[in-house]
C-alpha cells in the first residue's frame, strides 16, 4: 500500500468519527429546525471524507497505471529483459575477477566502474573516466591504506620501480 492510500484510509476513519461526534451534539430547542450546532462539524466531516475518498481513488488509479506501464514495458522489451540485464552485470563482475590479478586492483576497479556506468546507459566521457579513476583511488585508499587489506597490485609497482631505478 502506498502512503496516499494509508493517508486516505486514516482520513476516512477520522471523518467518520468526526461525523459520529458531531451527531452526538445535542440539538438546541432554539434552533427551530434550521442550521444547528451540528451543521459545521458535519460539513467538515463530509468534506474530510470526500477528500479522503478522492485520495484513496487517486492512489488506486496510480497503482493501476503503474502496473499497466510495467506490463507494457515488460511485453515490449521481452519478458526476461530484467534477467538479461542482471546477467550482463554478472558478466561484468566476472570479467573484473578475471582481470584483477593480471592488471591490479586500481586499474581493474577503474575499468569495472566505467563499464558498469556505460552498461547502465552513460556514454563514454571525461566525467565517466574521472569518476572511474577517482572511485578506484578512493577504494584503494580506504581498503589498502586505511584498513590494511592487501589487494592485488598487478605489474605496476615492479614497473614503477624499474622505471625510477
Amino acid at each position: 500500500m502506498t502512503k496516499d492510500l494509508y493517508a486516505g484510509a486514516v482520513g476516512l476513519a477520522i471523518a467518520v468519527s468526526y461525523w459520529v461526534g458531531a451527531d452526538a451534539i445535542r440539538q438546541s430547542p432554539l434552533s427551530g429546525g434550521g442550521v444547528g450546532a451540528q451543521a459545521v462539524p458535519k460539513l467538515l466531516g463530509v468534506a474530510l471524507g470526500g477528500l479522503s475518498a478522492l485520495l484513496i481513488l487517486q492512489a488506486v488509479v496510480a497503482r493501476r497505471r503503474s502496473r499497466l506501464r510495467v506490463m507494457a514495458a515488460t511485453s515490449a522489451t521481452g519478458r526476461d529483459s530484467r534477467h538479461q540485464r542482471a546477467l550482463g552485470m554478472l558478466l561484468i563482475g566476472a570479467g573484473y575477477l578475471l582481470v584483477v590479478d593480471v592488471a591490479g586492483y586500481v586499474p581493474a576497479l577503474a575499468l569495472l566502474i566505467a563499464l558498469t556506468a556505460m552498461y547502465n546507459g552513460q556514454r563514454w566521457s571525461a566525467v565517466v573516466a574521472g569518476v572511474a579513476v577517482v572511485g578506484a583511488a578512493v577504494y584503494y585508499v580506504v581498503f589498502v591504506q586505511l584498513l590494511g587489506i592487501p589487494l592485488p597490485p598487478g605489474p605496476w609497482p615492479a614497473l614503477w620501480t624499474a622505471m625510477t631505478g
